[in-house]
């Protein structure tokens, strides 16, 4: 085992108009506007992810050290982002890769979510009822979203994946971890007719742009899983080749991670590898850091990249 620090990233707090007050508590932050998102891990020039103690860029460490963070086309494909929704999140579409390509796009926007916490009956929206274009498009300008949108009852510690061109949205009550490709590309169809703050005029939509992308009838649509029950630690949650995998993590005397990845700290605290760790907490852990031993009462969800086969 390793006795390497570990090295902690500099979350990344965004305000929003729906966010609910967890994560705020979380990180204690005061500002005008709660939390809505923390981006824990995060590539882009909008929101990189900086390492704790230093004025580096993680976008640059993962380039620098490719022994320890190999990376098969020398950008990380994925981002990793806390959610807090008060009030409901638009309802939205991101682009597949097939669209992708026609317009010219880094790649397609796949997503997973991990439900850590609910407060009243949340509910998650995954696609849609229509059975046609024709119906697609009538329910739209009749504004009959409950009849449209096919809504599933949230739950704690459950798990969805959701593919590129599937219609969703995140309801009022839900606290989630979500990891999805690294893109930041999104088509909202409904947004409620809520005023934007800071202009006081509704945030724009993107009709075309949505309607191009929802697949109508709707096929297989995502459905929600539990967390598998497994003695298992870590406990492999999801798996997206070349794309991004999920584990969960619990503490214990010696922990092998097996893969190079981050660390999200969910519950609890202790340490790994003799580095402390805490709620909110999001650790980079090298190839050379797999092998960890651990103190302390603590699970998180570990993000990693599975390979290619």
């Amino acid at each position: 085992m390793t006795n390497a620090p570990l090295i902690k990233l500099i979350p990344q707090h965004l305000e929003k108009i729906w966010a609910g007050s967890r994560l705020s508590a979380w990180y204690h932050h005061t500002s005008t506007l709660p939390i809505g998102e923390v981006w824990c891990v995060s590539t882009l020039d909008a929101h990189p992810s900086l390492l704790s103690g230093t004025d580096l860029i993680l976008r640059d460490v993962l380039k620098a050290n490719p022994d320890r963070f190999p990376l098969p086309n020398g950008e990380l494909p994925y981002r990793i982002t806390l959610i807090d929704a008060a009030q409901p999140l638009s309802v939205q579409i991101h682009p597949d890769q097939a669209y992708a390509d026609r317009m010219g796009l880094e790649s397609g926007l796949s997503e997973a979510w991990v439900v850590l916490k609910t407060t009243g009956p949340a509910e998650l929206v995954l696609g849609h009822h229509a059975a046609s274009s024709e119906d697609l498009h009538q329910e739209i300008n009749d504004g009959h979203w409950d009849r449209l949108l096919h809504r599933v009852k949230s739950m704690p510690l459950h798990w969805v994946f959701i593919p590129g061109a599937m219609l969703h949205a995140i309801g009022a009550g839900n606290l989630i971890y979500e990891i999805s490709e690294r893109p930041d590309v999104t088509y909202r169809l409904y947004d409620y007719d809520r005023l934007d703050v800071s202009t006081g005029k509704p945030r724009p939509l993107h009709r075309k742009e949505a309607l191009s992308l929802i697949q109508v009838p709707q096929i297989n649509p995502p459905q929600l899983h539990p967390f598998p029950e497994t003695s298992d630690n870590p406990q492999v949650l999801l798996e997206r080749p070349g794309k991004f995998g999920i584990k969960k993590v619990d503490s214990a005397p010696t922990l092998n991670l097996e893969t190079w990845g981050f660390l999200t700290v969910l519950g609890g605290k202790g340490t790994l590898s003799g580095t402390p760790i805490a709620l909110g907490d999001t650790v980079l852990v090298g190839r050379d850091q797999v092998q960890c031993s651990c103190s302390g009462s603590w699970w998180g969800l570990y993000a990693y990249l599975p390979e290619e086969s």
